[in-house]
């Protein structure tokens, strides 16, 4: 679970992976998904598209 303050738009806290409840750490913080959610990815996040 991601605890989060943000203040002047400055964010305090661990990037997650998107998946809810996923407490796996991102590779990287410009990726939204961990490595076992990385097929996630190529999956279109608009509903209905």
């Amino acid at each position: 679970m991601l605890s989060c303050t943000i203040t002047d738009r400055v964010s305090i806290g661990q990037p997650c992976c998107a998946v809810h409840n996923c407490a796996n750490l991102l590779p990287s913080t410009q990726l939204c998904y961990c490595n076992v959610h990385a097929d996630f990815e190529a999956v279109c996040s608009v509903e209905g598209c």
